[in-house]
């Protein structure tokens, strides 16, 4: 899955994605992305609704809503 950097520096950035019920799935810390895209793999989430949050290092914060549907 592709996550279009909007408003947020593609360098040192923190993203969480977690379930409906606030369980963190997935965590990644000081990660940087080519381009202004973040990608990651999916397969390993189950059918729901998840939210993804993304910080970059001077505090700008993305957040957004996503479906997994297999």
């Amino acid at each position: 899955m592709n996550v279009e950097l909007n408003g947020v520096a593609t360098d040192n950035m923190n993203v969480t994605i977690q379930d409906l019920t606030g369980k963190i799935v997935y965590q990644a810390e000081h990660v940087s992305a080519q381009s202004s895209f973040y990608s990651f793999d999916i397969n390993t989430l189950i059918r729901g609704i998840y939210i993804i949050r993304i910080q970059d290092e001077i505090g700008n914060v993305s957040v957004s809503r996503f479906a997994v549907s297999k």
